[in-house]
């Protein structure tokens, strides 16, 4: 199937006419105009260099307690970072996932930061270093992540979006939901939600390797290992990668994943209308692609989805542009999402 009618038949059925028109419509002018318009006065340039400044001294205390407590160290590239952006209003804070770091989502950040929006790209903790040190992580951790970015943030913008790939989606949309509960007063309005490969659940088949691993009290197996057991292509990014990517799966670890599932799952459907970005892969292994489907739509009232087909070859990292030929046609989506 040809890249362009591919992409054609997914952007006009997944997000509808009326985004389809908005897409055709976000031109490059367009979007120049956008952003010109709405550069940083001082005070935001301002406040933006002083969180800058605190985010160096966040990495400097990570790498304090990856040293004392897991004589462990972040490997180069894998801290936090922020994209500094010419809007003075809104800003994005995005997630990776299980096993990663910020490189997961880089190429979605630059999109967006060319789109004008300052991101942060948090650092899960527990990752970016070693399997051992994320087995020692908590869900409680990763979702104090997700808070501290968005906090950092509200000091500068009257807006954040927030988001993120696999687990980073599953804790942005934690986060919007305690939100919108009133459980974390006093920051910026949330004004969208980004969701890459969002995980809600594993995926069976993986889930069916994983179960032996696990019951038998194993801590880690290689990537390489598990590849040969599923044969999964969602594992070949992370294999390819093992400066940014774990090159052993952490699988204590899979119990915070677990207990973060039932924190989700447990909460009520209602009808949230926070707009929504919701990119999934029916090709996808890693996750219940229709769990999240699923979840999402009982919860969200706004979504606007960007659904791969099976056959697409689409892997879980879809946020890569190695692992999604179709990466240009998402970015095209996202950027008629976020300037609508």
């Amino acid at each position: 199937m040809r890249a362009s009618a591919f992409s054609f038949k997914l952007v006009s059925f997944s997000i509808g006419a009326a985004l389809a028109g908005t897409l055709a419509a976000c031109t490059t002018a367009r979007v120049s105009s956008a952003i010109e318009s709405d550069r940083e006065p001082a005070s935001v340039a301002s406040c933006v260099a002083s969180l800058k400044a605190e985010i160096k001294r966040d990495a400097k205390e990570r790498d304090e307690i990856y040293k004392d407590y897991y004589n462990a160290k972040v490997k180069p590239g894998n801290h936090a970072r922020i994209l500094v952006g010419s809007r003075s209003r809104e800003a994005v804070v995005l997630s990776h996932g299980y096993v990663a770091s910020p490189f997961e989502v880089l190429a979605v950040a630059e999109r967006l930061n060319r789109e004008g929006y300052t991101v942060y790209l948090p650092l899960l903790f527990g990752y970016g270093s070693t399997a051992e040190t994320a087995n020692r992580s908590d869900f409680l951790d990763w979702r104090e992540d997700i808070h501290h970015g968005v906090e950092l943030l509200s000091r500068c913008y009257k807006k954040v979006i927030v988001g993120g790939i696999s687990l980073g989606g599953a804790l942005a949309t934690d986060f919007v939901l305690r939100h919108e509960s009133g459980q974390t007063p006093h920051l910026a309005t949330i004004s969208g939600l980004l969701l890459f490969s969002p995980y809600f659940d594993v995926g069976a088949k993986l889930m069916r390797h994983l179960s032996p691993l696990i019951s038998n009290l194993t801590p880690t197996v290689s990537m390489k290992t598990l590849r040969a057991l599923t044969h999964s292509p969602d594992l070949n990014a992370v294999i390819n990668h093992p400066e940014f990517y774990n090159d052993e799966m952490p699988l204590l670890a899979l119990r915070e994943l677990f207990a973060l599932r039932e924190s989700l799952t447990s909460s009520p459907q209602s009808a949230i209308q926070i707009p929504v970005f919701l990119a999934l892969s029916d090709a996808d292994e890693t996750v219940d692609v229709q769990l999240a489907d699923s979840f999402i739509k009982s919860r969200f009232s706004n979504v606007t989805e960007v659904m791969y087909p099976e056959n697409s070859g689409v892997a879980h990292q879809l946020t890569l542009p190695e692992a999604n030929r179709y990466f240009t046609e998402l970015m095209l989506a996202l950027s008629a999402f976020v300037n609508k």
